[in-house]
């Protein structure tokens, strides 16, 4: 694919000598279905191998052009590609194994995201979804990380994502946008979180960081009780 970025706030090249010095943090298992050892490298395999399966709508082959909109398909198959679920088992792969063939293809899907939506405009709806976005945060900040410490991945790959992932700050600081009635906004607040911790050298991650904190804090006030049970 064609690698194009809009010009970045920052260095990329201080940015990734910024990244490699600090530790590596293990991937964080925020989903359900991610949950590392050998079942991580089994689904990851098999989505090399066959593509993402999701039902209510077509496989998904890693190694050819996804189109991001007008695929006949459920909703819930638009929400969980657009929270780069394709990409999930193969983070957890490259989180246990430090393989590197598992690194291509994600970047491959994720930077096809991120160039078709360098802005929070256009025709996928779910692209701007407030779960869907603290989801993808996470993933694509680990994505991130391990990229900028690839000599396997160019500058222009990394800015792309780079591009991605303040974006995604940018959305995830809005309060307006933040689900504060659902459990949704529970994953807007991890993902923000998770993401301050790991990028803590760009700017919009300071304000990320206690903001998601200070959420957090209120969500388990409000929607939890005193058992931990959900309400």
């Amino acid at each position: 694919m064609t690698w194009l970025v809009a010009p970045l706030p920052t260095d990329v090249a201080a940015f990734r000598a910024e990244q490699s010095a600090r530790p590596l943090r293990p991937y964080e298992h925020v989903s359900p279905q991610e949950r590392g050892g050998k079942r991580a490298l089994k689904t990851a395999e098999a989505v090399l191998a066959r593509g993402w399966r999701l039902s209510g709508g077509p496989p998904l082959r890693l190694d050819r052009p996804v189109l991001w909109h007008g695929i006949e398909a459920r909703r819930s198959w638009w929400f969980h590609l657009n929270c780069l679920d394709p990409i999930a088992p193969l983070l957890d792969a490259l989180d246990v194994t430090g393989d590197e063939r598992y690194l291509a293809p994600a970047a491959d899907l994720a930077g096809s995201w991120a160039h078709a939506h360098q802005s929070f405009e256009g025709e996928n709806s779910f692209a701007w979804y407030d779960m869907a976005v603290g989801l993808r945060a996470y993933r694509l900040a680990y994505l991130l990380d391990v990229m900028a410490r690839s000599e396997s991945c160019s500058d222009a790959q990394v800015a792309l994502v780079l591009s991605s992932v303040l974006l995604h700050a940018h959305s995830l600081a809005d309060d307006d946008a933040f689900a504060w009635h659902s459990n949704h906004g529970l994953y807007q607040a991890v993902g923000q979180l998770a993401m301050a911790w790991r990028l803590p050298t760009l700017d919009p991650m300071r304000l990320a960081k206690s903001q998601s904190l200070a959420r957090l804090e209120e969500l388990i006030d409000t929607q939890f009780t005193e058992e931990g049970v959900h309400v």
